[in-house]
């Protein structure tokens, strides 16, 4: 039993906020970062009297991002706190993605009371309602009639939401009502309340009948993964030998090597055009390659079966191909599968993985031939990583290097993006998030554009002590080059609505902000950079190209693994 109060100067709002953080802090909430503002005082000073470990953000969307990324690196819920108005309509991108990946952020918005709400009161919109349209949201009004029991279980109710139910992990709006935010000469006592626990519940286990059916050694299969936090990798390395079929990992699968396991899949599927299963097995999240996803459409729509098995009970079918889909632990799914199903892999070869090996030893010659592209040096980089360490990627042109010339990330290596909903937005606050939750070095690889997009996150939120941010200064968005529709835009259209070069260079901009920058020109150079952030430094390195050399090296790089 607990019984908490506000010291004095502090009015009723304060203690019954020191309740709810407190209470959230015991059932799990790893931190929280606040945005300043006035009708979120009582929250800031609860906060600020709390155990809660607290970062500090100005901007409201960068904050949200960097405890999204705080969230998923630890795999556990992290708040983020604003005031009323605009700043709470600031969190949707980040919640939406939320949404979209399966993090447990937890959004903790002052808002005004209801009778404020429709007369033109200064800082008040229906936030809530835009709020629910990408989060749960509870919505409750302090008032005098609510005690610290109550508080406690909506504290409570909060993190279920956040961790377990209905659909996995996810986001969650606290949109707290508050009347008088102001500090008063007053001391309030608000208790005793009981600490609530919260339990996530299992996940269903899949029949044996089921297993044999689809995890079949006699039929010809593709296991597709992608990202799913319950997927045991040792077990899937396991079925994958069992069953003698190929694995097509997404990048932020956490799939490592493995002689089932395909280092380029995407180069596989295109260098071999009519390969095609007799049965697919997604586990997890979609796919992010769109050549293995129209792959496996064609699959489906000459009838092959597509089983999907994923721990969220949220669809994520974006194609609607799936024969059958269930809702399960993966991993127990995998581990299950090599006691149920009988006989086994009879060691013929098989025709990808033997394909795969021959494209990764072309690609691996070409790198060491001369590795001075950004997309060459991208992969450089990460198989320089160390295990324990992460890489989090842009999720526009740079994902695409790694995700098709960079191969498997070495053993113990976390690749983080935001995949699910953004393009470029959040992507340097979400990095500072993830390695705010590591005492490991934590690298990311962006584009030039996405870094001046969100280049205030790097002097408003905490910088870590080991980083270093590559940055492809390549003159805007070559995306735009290698995907339709805004290729096949005349080019004076498609360099000024798609391309935009950048006015200026974010490496000398945060060269003159005093940050260390440093040029990568080749391997060295990249082993360079990563010791100096290993050593206990904060460094900027900038691949200076063109948009017309990054093209000439992915063609090169296209045709070479196709001649292989």
């Amino acid at each position: 039993m607990h019984e908490r109060w506000s010291s004095s100067l502090l009015g009723r709002s304060v203690a019954q906020c020191t309740v709810l953080v407190e209470a959230l802090t015991l059932g799990g909430l790893a931190g929280a970062v606040l945005c300043p503002g006035s009708r979120s005082t009582p929250i800031a000073a609860a906060l600020s009297a709390s155990d809660a470990s607290v970062v500090v953000g100005l901007d409201e969307r960068e904050a949200a991002f960097f405890a999204l990324g705080w969230a998923k690196a630890l795999r556990r819920p992290v708040a983020v706190v604003t005031t009323s108005g605009t700043a709470a309509l600031e969190l949707v991108p980040a919640l939406a993605e939320a949404r979209e990946a399966g993090v447990a952020l937890v959004a903790i918005v002052a808002d005004r009371p209801r009778w404020a709400h429709g007369v033109g009161a200064a800082q008040t919109v229906e936030q809530a309602q835009t709020l629910a349209s990408v989060a749960s949201v509870i919505d409750l009004e302090l008032s005098d009639v609510v005690d610290a029991e109550q508080l406690a279980g909506v504290a409570h109710e909060l993190l279920v939401r956040t961790v377990a139910a209905p659909f996995g992990p996810g986001p969650c709006v606290l949109n707290l009502a508050i009347a008088e935010p102001l500090l008063v000469d007053e001391e309030v006592r608000i208790g005793p309340w009981h600490p609530r626990s919260v339990t996530i519940p299992s996940r269903p286990s899949l029949a044996d009948a089921w297993l044999a059916q689809w995890f079949d050694p006699q039929r010809r299969g593709w296991l597709v993964v992608g990202e799913d936090d319950t997927i045991d990798v040792d077990a899937l390395a396991s079925v994958a030998a069992h069953l003698g079929w190929p694995v097509l990992a997404d990048p932020l699968a956490g799939v490592e090597r493995g002689p089932w396991v395909l280092e380029h899949p995407e180069l596989v599927l295109r260098s071999l055009p009519d390969a095609s299963p007799e049965v697919v097995l997604v586990l997890g999240a979609p796919h992010a390659s769109r050549v293995v996803a129209e792959r496996i459409a064609v699959a489906a729509r000459r009838g092959i079966p597509v089983a999907w098995i994923q721990s969220r009970s949220r669809w994520r079918d974006p194609a609607r191909l799936a024969t059958t889909a269930v809702v399960a632990d993966v991993g127990d799914a995998l581990r299950r599968a090599l006691l149920t199903v009988p006989g086994g892999h009879a060691g013929e070869p098989c025709g990808l993985c033997e394909r795969d090996r021959t494209i990764a030893a072309t690609l691996e010659q070409v790198v060491a031939d001369g590795p001075t592209g950004e997309v060459a040096l991208a992969r450089v980089v990460l198989q320089g990583l160390h295990d324990g360490e992460s890489l989090v990627v842009a999720s526009s042109l740079p994902i695409r290097h790694l995700e098709v010339f960079g191969g498997r990330a070495p053993a113990g290596v976390r690749v983080l993006a935001n995949r699910g909903l953004n393009g470029i937005d959040g992507t340097l606050a979400t990095w500072l998030g993830v390695a705010h939750a590591s005492r490991a070095l934590s690298v990311l690889v962006v584009g030039d554009l996405t870094a001046l997009y969100g280049l205030s996150a790097l002097w408003q939120l905490p910088l870590p002590e080991r980083g270093l941010v590559v940055v492809l200064e390549n003159q805007g968005g070559v995306i735009f080059d290698r995907v339709a529709p805004a290729r096949l835009l005349d080019p004076t259209t498609q360099r000024s609505f798609f391309v935009t070069p950048p006015r200026y260079s974010p490496g000398r901009i945060l060269e003159g902000l005093g940050h260390e920058v440093m040029t990568l020109k080749d391997a060295a150079s990249v082993k360079t950079a990563l010791s100096r952030a290993r050593a206990g430094a904060f460094v900027v390195a900038r691949v200076g190209t063109t948009r017309e050399a990054t093209n000439a090296e992915l063609d090169r790089l296209y045709q070479a693994a196709g001649r292989s």
